[in-house]
């Protein structure tokens, strides 16, 4: 089941932080899902062991966008993040607004976009594709790329898992 998944952030650090200077698509006032809501953390890979000190923290910020707090060993992140639809494809755009230093730098790249899968308590999130999709496109022509490369395979990237945190009892 197709849903959208406001921590997509930590695959940002995984693959390159965010990496357009403009969103693929402005707010669309599409309701936020509840169930993505809570603390996620990295699924390991076979014989990996859990990753430690990593953690994303996703808040209802209104009913139309998410606040998600992404914490590596070494630093914060914080985003705005929204769902989007652009074409047949719905997906979520990131914003990153600013780190544990501060508000993000006027100027550098702070956008990105990705499709969300989520299957129970597990998320599988692909980012958007800068060699499908380059990182240099603006306005109507970053659309227009996505757009022309929605059948594409490589539109997003290789998957990355996420699992929710459940409470100790």
């Amino acid at each position: 089941m197709n849903k959208f998944l406001p921590f997509l952030c930590l695959l940002l650090l995984c693959v390159a932080a965010c990496e357009y200077q403009e969103p693929l698509s402005e707010k669309q006032n599409i309701s936020i899902d509840p169930a993505l809501l809570g603390l996620w953390e990295p699924v390991p890979e076979k014989n990996e062991q859990k990753p430690s000190g990593e953690w994303i923290l996703a808040l209802k910020y209104s009913d139309t966008e998410y606040m998600i707090h992404y914490q590596t060993r070494t630093e914060s992140m914080y985003f705005r993040a929204y769902p989007i639809k652009v074409g047949d494809i719905s997906c979520m755009q990131l914003e990153l607004i600013g780190n544990g230093d501060g508000p993000a730098a006027k100027g550098e790249p702070a956008f990105q976009a990705a499709s969300v899968t989520l299957t129970g308590d597990e998320a599988t999130i692909r980012m958007m594709n800068t060699s499908v999709v380059a990182s240099k496109l603006r306005g109507p022509a970053l659309r227009e790329a996505f757009l022309k490369n929605a059948k594409n395979p490589d539109l997003f990237r290789e998957p990355v898992k996420f699992s929710r945190v459940k409470k100790a009892d």
